[in-house]
């Protein structure tokens, strides 16, 4: 397994996002998400940073969002179009 292939779960800890490390998997715990400020570590783990930040109330900053825009075609706009309040700065 690649060694980093969980990297993006501390970035999901900053939502407040719990779990725990097996044997090769991780098994994420029902968890209060809040709002908060990270950084895309990878493809799919920006891709869960955006919807921990969707779950959260408040206003979240995910920085290096432009890996996630290269691999989903129109992402802020398909977003947008099922309410999401989301912007780039």
């Amino acid at each position: 397994m690649w060694y980093n292939r969980f990297g993006y779960l501390s970035e999901l800890e900053k939502f407040g996002v719990e779990y725990d490390l097996g044997n090769g998997f991780a098994t994420v715990k029902k968890s209060k998400i809040h709002s908060a400020n990270a950084k895309v570590p990878d493809l799919r783990g920006g891709a869960a940073l955006i919807m921990a930040a969707i779950s959260a109330n408040g206003e979240s900053l995910i920085d290096g969002a432009e890996l996630i825009k290269r691999g989903y075609g129109n992402i802020l706009e398909k977003l947008r179009l099922i309410g999401v309040n989301i912007e780039e700065i």
